[in-house]
């Protein structure tokens, strides 16, 4: 009897210890709860992508469910699973091998479809499975109708371009008669982009500066719905700072200096630059001088 009673309970022992072990496997990544098993592999994904589409919630290697939703007409999709550790593990893609950082395309039946990325280590029996259940709807998907970049050739926007930012300022010099604005779609080719009403055709379009102020209005529009629209408005001033090509009237100084002849030559210094015209002689001053253009 005492022998018996022995051996039950070292066979009770024994099979709490294999259970303590299931136990401590699990928490090694298959289910992606509790602390990971240092002593087993890595069966997390670093990234996860369907090309064109984002996905609820944002990609994070703990969390293992997400859902994503695609237009009606969609039949397929591109799935591209990154493994944290790509040499001690496989994945699929359901049930077919893939590999890791590589684009793998899923047929869509239905109105829903559930992707499984399954995760395996290849010398332990940890696993860990992603789902992606993708969703067809009837309803448009709007259309990103900002834009990813826009430029003013040789000229700084203030404050630096920001897709969400839509109203901006820039300043030239007096003798800029246009300057060229190239706006970039973030979704091109599914946009209608004009520049002051005028349809864009290419890459940039020449805007004429007549005014001391002008103001240049962007508008994007989806090509599937009108009524999506975003603008952006860049107002460019001239400013009265003179530039290289504009002449000192010396007559126009504020002060007591005099007007200097006319029949020699000379160069004078003003905050516009250096200037060079018919006069002799060199100046200075403290106080402020009032200059305009011949």
């Amino acid at each position: 009897m005492k022998l018996r009673k022995h051996g039950w309970f070292s066979l009770a022992v024994a099979a709490l210890v294999m259970s303590f072990v299931v136990v401590a496997g699990g928490c090694g990544g298959g289910g992606g709860g509790g602390t990971p098993n240092p002593d087993l592999t890595d069966v997390s994904l670093s990234r996860l992508v369907l090309s064109g589409f984002s996905l609820t919630p944002a990609f994070n290697s703990a969390t293992v469910n997400y859902t994503v939703t695609v237009p009606e007409s969609t039949t397929s999709v591109t799935v591209t699973p990154t493994a944290a550790s790509p040499d001690a593990v496989e994945i699929t893609i359901n049930d077919v091998e893939v590999v890791s950082g590589q684009p793998a395309t899923v047929d869509l039946d239905g109105t829903t479809t559930t992707v499984s990325i399954v995760v395996k280590a290849l010398d332990d029996d940890n696993v860990r499975t992603y789902t992606i259940k993708v969703t067809k709807s009837s309803t448009p998907i709007p259309t990103d109708v900002t834009l990813s970049n826009l430029v003013l050739a040789g000229v700084s926007l203030t404050p630096a371009f920001n897709s969400a930012t839509e109203r901006y300022t820039a300043t030239v010099a007096s003798t800029v008669d246009s300057v060229t604005v190239t706006p970039t779609a973030t979704a091109a080719g599914d946009v209608n982009i004009t520049v002051n009403n005028n349809q864009l055709t290419g890459q940039s379009v020449n805007v004429p500066l007549i005014d001391t102020i002008t103001t240049i209005s962007i508008v994007v529009t989806a090509l599937n719905d009108v009524t999506n629209t975003w603008t952006y408005t860049v107002t460019v001033t001239k400013s009265s700072t003179p530039g290289p090509d504009d002449k000192p009237d010396f007559a126009a100084l504020v002060g007591s200096w005099n007007a200097l002849e006319s029949t020699s030559t000379g160069t004078a210094t003003g905050d516009g630059g250096t200037y060079s015209d018919e006069y002799v002689g060199t100046f200075s001053f403290t106080g402020s001088y009032s200059m305009k253009k011949r």
